[in-house]
This record gives C-alpha cells, structure tokens and sequence, in this order.
C-alpha cells in the first residue's frame, strides 16, 4: 500500500479556480479596480469549492488499497504526489512539485489535467510523469502498483456510469452555498454528468479534453441519493456544459427528483435556447437556485464565424426576467475580443449586459487556448509569451481592431457599469415585484451614475491619449 498525495494547489497572485473550469485549464481573477477588488473577495469566499478530478481519484486509489490524502498547499509525506495542473498558476503547482521531492527523497510526482496533456514541457522538469489525456484509467494502472515516467497516454472511459462515486471525505473543510439565502446549507458538492461539449465553438477548451459522453441519469441519481445519505440536505453545482441539452434526458431527471423528493438545492449551467418557461417552473420546483449561460456578444455574424450559436435576443430577455420573477438567480457569460470586434460594438455588448438584466456577469476576453481551433487558427498573431496570462483578462493577441490597452480599459468599465450602478442593489436581491417599486427611481439613479461614468472615462481616456466617442456609453 502507498500513501497518494492528491494535490489541487491553491493558487497565487489572485482567485485560482481548476477542475473544470475553462475546460481544465483553470480561471485566474485578479482585481484591477475597486470594483473587481470586491468581486475577487466575493470569489475567494463562495466559489471555493472542492475538486471534482481530485475526488474521484481519491475513489480510485481508495478502493485499491492505498492511503489517501489531500493538500492545497502543505506539503505532506507520501509516496506519490499526483498534481492538477492549470495554464494560470502552473509555475507555482511546478514549485510545489519540487519541494514535495524535496521532503519526500524516493517520492515520485505526476501531473494531470489539460494543461498537463497540451502542454507538457511546462512540468516537465518537475515531474516523473506527465498524464496526457483523461487520468482515470492511467491512475487505475497507478493504482495496481505500475511504475510510472515520462508521458503516459490514458485512455477515454466511454462509459462513465463504470465510475466509482466521487469521495468527498478527503476534504476537510466545509463549502458555503453561493446563494445567500441559504445560510441553513453547509455542503456543496460539484457533479458532472457528462463531458466534453456538443457544440462547435472554435475558441472553447471543453471541446479538446475528449469525445462527448453522457452518465445515465440512473447513474447521477444514484450518486445524489448517496451523497444524501452522507450529508443530508446539500447544494450542487452541476458543471456540464449544457444541463439542459437534451430534452428526453432532462424529463428523465427531473421525474425522478420528483419521485424521490429529496431536501436538495442546485444550479446548472446551459444555453438558453434549451430552456423554456415551464421546463423552469419545473426545476425551480425540484430545488433550480441558479443558472449560468453564455450570452457572448451582440454581434451574431462574429460569433458565428467562430463557430458560436447565437441565441434570439427576445428568447433570453424572457426566460432572464422570469427568473427574476420566481427567484432563480443567473449569470451571464460576455466575451471582449472576436475578431469583427471594434470599440464601439463591445460597448453596446456591455450596454446590452445591462438591459439584459442578469443577476451577476462575468467579462472576459477572447483566448487562444494551446489544443483549440482557433488557436491553431491565429497562432502567428499571438504575443503574448507567458502562458499564466492566457486567463481571460488579458488580450494575448494582436487583434486587428483593438488594442492591448483599448481592451484593459473596456473591460475595466464593464465590470464598473454593471456591478457600480445604484439599481444593483435591488436586482441583487432577486425578488422583481419589489424592485418594480423603485423602478423609476433606480432607472433615475442609473442614468445619473452613466453619465458619471461618461465624465470619468473621458478624463481618463484623454488622459492616456486613447480618447475616441466609440467609448461613450451616449
């Protein structure tokens, strides 16, 4: 028996988020203004949750014997250090990586994830072996004593119902659910039903970790009934790509939530043109306290071209303000960057962040992720050279409308507009009916602070000799 050391490293120089987040290649948010300061807080205290890829190899190893341990920073005593890797904090997971080695004379240190499997001579130097690919199977030979060096290619597993159940066991501290109205619910538990991604988008790095595939949903209700059984009435985080893809499977699902009746809350993540209104009374019912999705950009030829289905702009004006009317909380995901991008598009694609109205946003700019069409694509544009900057803040390459420090500054107001406006306070608060009270006057108060706005990003555009009208919000 060996003592296997699972290590998700927290991250530095900002809120890291791994497993799969970005597809595997992780998150990094780093404040840059006093508004995303307290976004960053709002990250590091709710979305701290534990890792999917780690618990289900603690699964692995547990079932062939072996003693388990997690780490997020300590460096423990052990055998074999398997570590998941990430494109944004990779020089500190690499460091980590050596000083377990150091402590640990004869152990021996891998590294998983996409990172790991695309780019692999970033730990290569601190590593006995690199796992390319899906790490189940390689880490099922590992299990059964095989020595491992160098790149090990692990197989797919088509069948994911073949999967052990996640052990949440190995992590010691206890999550707080997102929601703020659930102060009674101390567990969070994230699940995946699936992977990899249906759709074609060029530029996304779910599609690059491997094939399609779905659990049954006997299977994912078997694992929520366990996990019931250990924790009692908990919150999960659906992390597939699109919950609500298919239509058959998702009535599946929700007839046997209403079977068992189970005290459980969740949030999932789709596209909205795989939604409609009853199909959301239906899982507000069954315990829907939050839904993500991406909306992009205004411009659908520009998405289009980069292999994005657009979804009609009345569609998501509705099912967003009905959820606001039954309470069900969503994020809306906005993309700064594609190629037929100007100034003056990205600021109507912020102005229509607003109108649409979602209870929270998140703004990135478009990456060339390493394994992805359209890196391939436009890999003699990119300048950028230090990997840890491919995290959705930064603009790494040359794009042919916008500069480096036109997009910074777009971003920058994005985040300010949507979360700085004096509306913001009744919308956060999820109940419509009484934020209709202040209506008139929040709208009032908005166009107030827009026009402040205005005032600050023409000082600050002339200051820094970037000034067009393009930026005006007017």
């Amino acid at each position: 028996m060996s003592k296997i050391i699972l290590a998700d490293i927290k991250g530095k120089n900002g809120f890291v988020n791994k497993d799969t987040i970005v597809g595997g290649f992780g998150a990094r948010f780093k404040a840059f203004s006093i508004t995303t300061l307290w976004l960053e807080w709002v990250r590091r205290a709710y979305q701290n949750i534990p890792s999917i890829q780690m618990s289900l190899l603690a699964s692995i190893f547990k079932e062939a014997g072996h003693e388990v341990i997690f780490t997020d920073g300590p460096v423990p005593e052990g055998d074999v250090a398997i570590i998941l890797s990430s494109l944004v904090d990779y020089k500190n997971e690499r460091y980590w990586a050596r000083k377990f080695k150091e402590k640990n004379r004869h152990g021996k240190t891998g590294f998983i994830g996409l990172c790991a499997t695309h780019l692999p001579h970033l730990f290569s130097s601190a590593a006995d072996f690199i796992i390319k690919g899906e790490p189940e199977s390689a880490c099922m030979e590992l299990a059964c004593s095989e020595k491992f060096s160098g790149i090990i290619e692990s197989e797919e597993i088509m069948d994911l119902d073949s999967l052990p159940f996640s052990d949440w066991e190995i992590f010691n501290k206890t999550k707080n659910a997102l929601p703020g109205t659930m102060k009674s619910i101390s567990k969070v538990i994230p699940m995946v039903s699936s992977r990899s991604c249906p759709e074609m988008c060029s530029y996304c790095p779910h599609r690059i970790g491997g094939s399609y595939r779905l659990q049954s949903i006997d299977r994912v209700i078997k694992e929520i009934k366990r996990n019931y059984r250990l924790f009692g009435s908990h919150y999960i985080i659906f992390r597939d790509s699109n919950f609500t893809g298919k239509k058959d499977r998702v009535e599946e699902f929700m007839k046997e939530l209403e079977r068992l009746k189970l005290d459980i809350y969740f949030e999932i993540e789709t596209r909205l043109d795989t939604m409609d209104i009853p199909l959301l009374e239906r899982l507000k019912k069954l315990g829907l306290k939050r839904m993500t999705f991406g909306v992009e950009s205004i411009d659908e030829e520009a998405m289009k071209e980069l292999g994005r289905r657009p979804v009609s702009d009345e569609h998501q004006r509705n099912m967003i303000k009905h959820c606001w009317k039954t309470g069900i909380q969503t994020q809306a995901f906005y993309i700064f960057g594609y190629l037929k991008d100007t100034v003056k598009n990205i600021v109507e694609t912020t102005r229509y962040s607003l109108e649409l109205d979602t209870t929270l946003a998140s703004y990135k700019v478009l990456t060339p992720f390493p394994g992805t069409k359209f890196y391939e694509e436009i890999r003699d544009k990119i300048f950028e050279h230090d990997w840890e900057k491919f995290d959705g803040l930064n603009l790494t390459f040359h794009h042919p409308g916008i500069s480096n420090e036109e997009m910074k500054f777009l971003l920058e107001h994005a985040y300010a507009r949507f979360f700085a406006r004096p509306s913001q306070y009744f919308r956060y608060r999820g109940n419509y009916g009484k934020y209709g009270q202040y209506k008139d006057l929040s709208d009032l108060a908005d166009t107030w602070a827009h026009g402040k706005h205005d005032e600050l990003m023409i000082k600050s555009l002339k200051k820094s000799n970037m000034w067009k009208e393009d930026f005006l919000w007017r």
